[in-house]
């Protein structure tokens, strides 16, 4: 999306070959170019004046010549107006990957099948396993030895992500046309995964996280 802002004003004739002198405002760019028109409102239209000769005076003066106005009598009828310069407005959604980098990364892997790895897929075994279980007096058995099992795997889950989830910091980035790579540092060990958009669930800038879903066994490799 482009806006104009006031940029300046012309102000009086200079010489007799339509030159005039500009004065210009605090928002004129420092690296104006004559490929930029100024836009001037002649008749409720607005006009783009291409500069054919623009040359500063001081901080806040120009001398300038405009296509079209090339005579003193031309050149009379923009005395007075204000011109503007079009801007193209910077989209404050736009980032580049390397900017992520020393995000804390969060995510899981998902199964060929479409679900997250590490869920309940074991569940049903291990619940047939424990009904089949019995002692020699015919009493169903095994509830306490899964308990302590269960038990001891909570225990270990409080100082780790569960399987098939991973939590760690973006370390690097690298960019590639083909094939650009986060470098994400879990556990310990560095990996390398595809920096696309597509495996990228949430971004918080304010919270420099990021949430991840990657295919299945990508973080092994």
């Amino acid at each position: 999306m482009s806006v104009s802002i006031p940029a300046g004003r012309i102000n009086k004739l200079f010489g007799t070959d339509g030159g005039v002198m500009l004065s210009l405002y605090a928002d004129f760019p420092a690296d104006f170019d004559t490929d930029t028109p100024l836009l001037v409102t002649i008749d409720a239209l607005e006009v783009p004046l291409w500069c054919e000769r623009f040359e500063r005076r001081g901080a806040s003066g120009a001398v300038a010549a405009f296509a079209d106005f090339d005579t003193e009598r031309r050149a009379q009828e923009l005395l007075g107006l204000e011109f503007r310069i079009r801007f193209d407005e910077e989209n404050d959604d736009e980032f580049y990957m390397e900017d992520l980098i020393g995000f804390a990364v969060t995510g899981f892997e998902m199964r060929h099948g479409g679900t997250e790895n590490g869920g309940n897929g074991g569940n049903d075994d291990g619940n047939n396993a424990n009904n089949d279980t019995c002692n020699d007096d015919g009493s169903r058995g095994g509830s306490n030895d899964n308990a302590n099992a269960n038990s001891a795997g909570s225990d270990a889950g409080d100082s780790m992500p569960p399987a098939g989830q991973f939590a760690g910091r973006v370390a690097d980035y690298y960019d590639s046309e083909a094939n650009p790579l986060f470098e994400l540092e879990i556990g310990g060990r560095r990996v390398l995964v595809p920096a696309a958009e597509e495996f990228i669930a949430h971004i918080d800038f304010e919270g420099r996280t990021m949430k991840m879903v990657l295919p299945e066994g990508l973080i092994d490799l």
